[in-house]
């Protein structure tokens, strides 16, 4: 379930837009037991607000400033939920996990724009509650699962220039440092 609200005007040189997404998630299992194994079941249940935010500043024809703010999330797949074990190979089990938590973004942009041909943008991306493969030992098996282990800080500069040399000849060059 979602709702969604946007706002956005423009005053002069200056540009605004802000929004907020509101999500409920919902999620249950059942799985049938085996005479090895009871039943188990799981549910989880939770709401949460995304907020954005942009502006704009064009301080001349050849000068343009922008800023932004978002919060996003990314949520496990199914079959990363269900906690089914099944066999990769002889040593191996995969399975899911019903405790997995999806993981929450807050992203903040800095960028400049000269002349409509040199942009520049410094990007902040923080992700809390990652996950991907993790590996249990149970015996002599190994039990491949989704698992939330921690925080990722990125940081990012990057500059995109359009050329064009000749009539009949454009160009564009990329550049993009990141520090993880």
């Amino acid at each position: 379930n979602a709702g969604y609200i946007n706002f956005s005007k423009n005053i002069k040189k200056w540009g605004f837009q802000a929004g907020l997404r509101v999500e409920n998630t919902l999620y249950e299992g059942n799985q049938f037991g085996n005479p090895q194994r009871t039943d188990s079941a799981f549910k989880r249940s939770y709401t949460n607000a995304f907020p954005t935010a942009y502006i704009s500043y064009n301080a001349s024809d050849n000068n343009q400033f922008g800023f932004s703010f978002g919060s996003r999330i990314n949520r496990p797949d199914y079959e990363d939920l269900n906690p089914f074990l099944f066999f990769i190979d002889k040593y191996t089990y995969g399975s899911g996990n019903p405790f997995l938590r999806p993981m929450y973004s807050n992203v903040i942009e800095v960028s400049h724009t000269y002349r409509q041909k040199l942009t520049t943008t410094l990007t902040y991306n923080r992700t809390k509650d990652l996950f991907n493969e993790t590996f249990e030992e149970k015996g002599f098996a190994t039990i491949v699962r989704q698992g939330n282990y921690g925080i990722n800080d990125n940081l990012n500069l990057s500059v995109s220039a359009q050329l064009s040399p000749a009539k009949w000849f454009e160009s564009m060059i990329y550049v993009e440092g990141n520090y993880q």
